[in-house]
C-alpha cells in the first residue's frame, strides 16, 4: 500500500489449537476505520479483543448476552512502560521474566508460519514440542 508506516498494513490469520479451540486475528489499516481485533471462539461462546475500540466483549451463545469491559488507550500505552521496566528488571536480576524463552519460540513460529502461509497459500501445521 501508499501507506507511510514501519508495520504491515494488514493482516489476518485463522487459528486453530490442538484442543480444537478457533480464533482469527485481524489487524486491518488499509481501512478508513482501522481494524485490530482478535476473536477466540470457544464453547460456550466467543471473546473478542478489540485494540481500536478499547473494548473486550465476551458473547455467551446459550444466554445470547454480551459482556463489555472498557479500556482507555492510557492503559494500552502504559503497557509499554511496564514492560521495559519489567524486562530491565529481568536482565538486572530484580524480576524473573513473566514469559519464558520456550513461550517466546513459540510465538515466533506461529508468527513465522503466518507469512509462510500468506508466501505459499497454503495452511501451516506448527508442532510445538
Amino acid at each position: 500500500s501508499k501507506l507511510e508506516i514501519d508495520s504491515d498494513d494488514w493482516a489476518s490469520l485463522l487459528l486453530t489449537t490442538k484442543n480444537d479451540i478457533k480464533g482469527k486475528a485481524h489487524f486491518d489499516l488499509l481501512r478508513h476505520d482501522p481494524q485490530i481485533k482478535l476473536d477466540i471462539i470457544c464453547e460456550k461462546g466467543t471473546i473478542t479483543w478489540d485494540r481500536i475500540d478499547h473494548q473486550l466483549k465476551i458473547f455467551w451463545s446459550k444466554e445470547k448476552k454480551t459482556e463489555t469491559f472498557s479500556y482507555t488507550l492510557n492503559d494500552v500505552l502504559s503497557m509499554y512502560d511496564s514492560e521495559t521496566r519489567h524486562f530491565i528488571n529481568c536482565v538486572d536480576n530484580k524480576e524473573s521474566s513473566l514469559i519464558d524463552l520456550e513461550d517466546g519460540i513459540k510465538t515466533m513460529k506461529v508468527i513465522e508460519a503466518g507469512f509462510l502461509s500468506s508466501e505459499n497459500g497454503t495452511k501451516i501445521e506448527i508442532k510445538h514440542t
